[in-house]
């Protein structure tokens, strides 16, 4: 008998093949844009984050918060030319990789290197 396949069982397969292939391009590519393009680091851009939220008389944030904010603010700033730099990348396939998951990738690399930087 024939096996019945789960079509998303088999993009997720597929997906999952594309990132262990590529990974690593696309982190490349990532630090390179972020390096260029970013002229502000992540302790300065938390620091002004903390102050605006005690000057605004907020009563609780937290990583979430900012970060959600972080995410929003590099989409709509960098967002398109990250996206049209991405498609012009030899391993880009748009079937597995997508615009928001460039952008959140970018600012967990951002995010990863402040730490790793914090390191030394």
């Amino acid at each position: 008998m024939a096996e019945i396949i789960s079509l998303d069982q088999y993009r997720s397969k597929r997906k999952k093949q594309y990132l262990e292939l590529h990974r690593s391009c696309i982190d490349e590519f990532i630090y390179v844009f972020i390096h260029r393009n970013f002229l502000s680091n992540f302790d300065y851009i938390y620091s002004a984050y903390l102050s605006e939220q005690v000057r605004q008389n907020e009563q609780a944030w937290d990583y979430y918060d900012f970060r959600e904010v972080l995410n929003e603010a590099i989409g709509q700033v960098f967002g398109q030319q990250l996206w049209s730099e991405t498609q012009d990348q030899r391993w880009f396939d748009p079937t597995f990789i997508h615009r928001d998951e460039m952008i959140d990738r970018c600012l967990s690399l951002f995010v990863m290197g402040a730490a790793v930087s914090g390191l030394s």
